[in-house]
């Protein structure tokens, strides 16, 4: 994606083919930022863990957000092909059931699941964003399920495991009705675009019209004008 400088000119198709500024470099800071954040909760929640196969598996579930993230920032457009947003979808889901499926019965905090469960509801919403809802919300409900059974696996019930993602859907509801009311957009700014092109062809034809009509009564003013005085001072003409 071509980074605008100031003073460039700017296309309207371009400003409008990714709405949310997904991609931006604002918004991968943000997820730099996220992903700081992600590491040390996940860091001091399990500080009680000895396990070297949770590690391995929480290490491995951050690696598949961090894919899904990238594979979604590398895209610039405001539609997700189906293929990408499908690999993003389960990379997420991946992420967040090898996150769960592995922390200790014994030192298990509800704080252990919220980074891998944020990481989900962030990226997913994303995915609402890039127009592809139904690869979010099956992703959801799928993550949902394998948390469930998570749950059970660990010993903490599936209500527990499944309870763990159910604030992922109001965030998902919001993205999924501005996802909708934002889809027109595009269609309503290049109607705008037109008409502001055609009122603006049209006052400098109105414009350049007024400059031919002040030019042409400039040279009849001068060259009837003489003759207008002369008669107005009864100068007599010959044939």
């Amino acid at each position: 994606m071509t980074p605008i400088r100031r003073g460039d000119p700017i296309d309207l198709d371009e400003t409008t083919g990714n709405l949310f500024g997904l991609g931006s470099p604002l918004l991968i800071r943000a997820l730099v930022i996220f992903a700081s954040v992600y590491v040390v909760v996940t860091v001091g929640a399990g500080w009680e863990i000895r396990s070297v196969a949770t590690w391995a598996a929480l290490a491995a579930g951050f690696v598949m957000f961090v894919a899904a993230a990238s594979m979604l920032m590398r895209y610039g457009r405001s539609t997700l092909p189906r293929g990408t947003a499908a690999a993003v979808t389960v990379l997420t889901v991946a992420g967040l059931t090898v996150s769960l499926w592995f922390l200790p019965r014994e030192t298990y905090l509800t704080l252990q699941t919220t980074p891998a469960t944020s990481a989900m509801t962030i990226i997913l919403a994303m995915v609402v964003l890039y127009r592809r809802p139904l690869f979010a919300w099956v992703g959801a409900l799928c993550a949902t399920g394998l948390a469930a059974v998570g749950g059970d696996l660990i010993g903490i019930g599936y209500a527990i495991g499944a309870g763990n993602t159910l604030f992922c859907y109001p965030v998902l509801v919001l993205a999924t009705l501005f996802g909708l009311m934002a889809i027109p957009m595009p269609d309503r700014l290049r109607m705008l675009r037109e008409q502001a092109f055609a009122q603006a062809a049209e006052e400098a034809a109105t414009a350049a019209s007024a400059t031919e009509r002040t030019k042409q009564l400039k040279r009849l003013d001068a060259g009837a004008r003489p003759i207008l005085e002369q008669i107005a001072d009864g100068h007599e003409f010959r044939p």
